[in-house]
């Protein structure tokens, strides 16, 4: 049977990330920088890897 508990949590991002993208939390100076990096490494890593690897295979 499928976990529909997990249907509106993000899969890509944390709760922070996803809150600060929203404007709805703020961060330190060092800690947004380190955010920010997070979630460019994130979106990176999506891009050129697993969103190829999906679209060769099909998906």
């Amino acid at each position: 049977m499928e976990d529909n508990n997990n249907i509106n949590k993000p899969s890509l991002l944390t709760n922070t990330e996803l809150e600060w993208l929203l404007g709805n939390k703020q961060l330190p100076g060092s800690y947004h920088r380190k955010t920010k990096s997070q979630i460019r490494k994130k979106i990176n890593n999506f891009e050129n890897i697993e969103l190829t690897l999906l679209l060769e295979k099909g998906l």
